[in-house]
Order: structure tokens, then C-alpha cells, then sequence
């Protein structure tokens, strides 16, 4: 087998695998909060989403150091073939924590499934002064986006986890065609990415009000902390403007109408 084909049958183990995991369903509207400028102007001005790399948007060293114990734990709970466990840990764990983004980066945009929550005004959307701007998910999926739910919860963590790490035992099974040495490396390979691409969808318990979800994107071309995606006019289904912004509704529904949005809904919050 090419390198290719193997690198392709090991992600169809592992999205067979994770996909039992994921919540059955997405909110049929996802909400963005944001401040007044980026919401206006840049987003739906230049309709574009910006996908920062992720760790900009880490809450706090906290999640680094929750997800590394459980990491420690599922690869001494694993069947890995490999010749030092505590090797083979220390290079994940390098690869996670001190090489992330050295030669590849993850890029996400957050939304959240909470319509007009008043702890996102406060902290996502400049104290209740900015907007909530509501995508239709369908129209975004069909535009190329694919969403992750954020995991909190500390068993489907160590599932999530668990799970990874017997896909990666599996796609090692998968190759026997290569020499042992190559296919351990491949299997490192396999479990390294996927753990990253989890540590980019996991939060501590005490962020489950966020009812975040995400779009993530993985790149191995390195930017400049940032990339920019396009969305048709189509996929903004309704913009809350916060109790305490200053643009009036009648003055946004114009500007919406202008640039091409229709049937966009404009409201302002209750909350704050």
C-alpha cells in the first residue's frame, strides 16, 4: 500500500470509530458572539469567518494540563505496540504541548448552540455592546464547513481517548506490509494527530455553559495565526444586537439588506 492509501485508511478507522462518540445532532442555528466592529463590518461586511489558531482560544493552562493527565492514563490503559510505553508517551506529550503548531497548526472558529445567553454577552460579545449573529448550520456544511461538538464531559473524554488510541492499534494491524519500524512510527503518527484534533475540541466541566461548538481545521501550511473563510449571504439567518450596542435595528436591516442578505431576522437581546 502508498503512503496515501494507508494515510486515507486510517482516517476512515478513525471517523468510523469517533463517529459513534459525536452527539447525533447540531442545533439548526449556531450563534456567534462577538463584538460590534467584527460582527458588522468584518464578518458580515466582508463575509468572511476568521479561524484563529487554536491557541489563542484556550481558556487557560487548566485544559493543557486536565487533558494531559488523561492522555498519560489511556496510553497506559492501551494495547499500543511499542517498545517503551514511556517513550512513546514522551513523544506525545512533546507533540501535543511543545511542538504544537512548530510545523502544522489547527485553526477554529466557536459558535455556540445558546441563543441570547447572557454569560456569552458579557464575556464574547464586549459586555452586552456587540451582536449574536445566527448561521444556518445546513447552508455552512454545505459551503465546505464541518463541526465538532466541544467535549466536557470527563467519561466521553477518556472514551473519545480510549477510542483513538484502538484505531491506532487497529490501522497498525491494517499495514503489515511495511516493516515493524515503520508502521510503529505510522501508528504514533495516527495517534498523535488525532489526539491533537481532540485536544482542540476539549474543555474542563466548568465551561459546559458555553454548549460550544466548533470548526476545526487542520494545516500543515503556516500562516500567520489566522485564516479566513467565505460564507454565502445565504447561511446568516438573524443577528441579535446586545442590549447595550449602540446601532439601532432599522440601521443594520439596511446595511444587511445592501449587502445582499434576505430574510434576515434583527432583534435585540433581553439580557445585560
Amino acid at each position: 500500500m502508498s503512503v496515501a492509501e494507508v494515510k486515507l485508511l486510517a482516517r476512515r478507522i478513525m471517523e468510523r470509530r469517533l463517529r459513534s462518540l459525536e452527539p447525533l445532532t447540531i442545533s439548526e442555528t449556531l450563534f456567534h458572539y462577538t463584538t460590534s466592529e467584527t460582527g458588522l463590518h468584518k464578518i458580515l461586511g466582508e463575509n468572511t469567518l476568521k479561524l484563529n489558531d487554536v491557541r489563542s482560544v484556550r481558556g487557560d493552562d487548566r485544559e493543557v494540563t486536565y487533558l494531559r493527565t488523561e492522555i498519560e492514563a489511556c496510553v497506559g490503559r492501551s494495547a499500543l505496540d511499542v517498545p517503551s510505553q514511556r517513550e512513546y508517551l514522551e513523544n506525545l506529550s512533546r507533540t501535543f504541548y511543545d511542538d504544537f503548531g512548530t510545523d502544522w497548526s489547527i485553526y477554529v472558529a466557536c459558535f455556540t448552540q445558546a441563543i441570547d445567553q447572557p454569560l456569552h454577552w458579557m464575556r464574547y460579545a464586549d459586555g452586552g455592546q456587540g451582536v449574536a449573529i445566527g448561521f444556518d448550520t445546513a447552508t455552512l456544511k454545505r459551503s465546505g464547513f464541518g463541526f465538532s461538538h466541544v467535549t466536557y464531559d470527563l467519561a466521553d473524554i477518556r472514551k473519545k481517548l480510549d477510542t483513538t488510541f484502538t484505531a491506532a492499534v487497529e490501522a497498525y494491524s491494517a499495514i503489515r506490509s511495511w516493516s515493524p519500524l515503520k508502521r510503529r512510527n505510522f501508528q504514533f503518527e495516527v495517534a498523535a494527530m488525532q489526539v491533537v484534533r481532540l485536544g482542540s475540541t476539549t474543555k474542563r466541566p466548568d465551561y459546559s455553559w458555553e454548549e460550544e461548538v466548533r470548526i476545526v481545521q487542520f494545516d500543515d501550511v503556516l500562516r500567520h495565526g489566522f485564516e479566513l473563510r467565505s460564507f454565502p449571504a445565504s447561511a446568516v439567518k438573524q443577528v441579535i444586537l446586545g442590549r447595550r450596542c449602540t446601532r439601532n435595528l432599522a440601521e443594520v436591516e439596511f446595511a444587511l439588506t445592501t449587502r445582499g442578505y434576505r430574510n434576515v431576522v434583527v432583534s435585540r437581546s433581553q439580557h445585560i
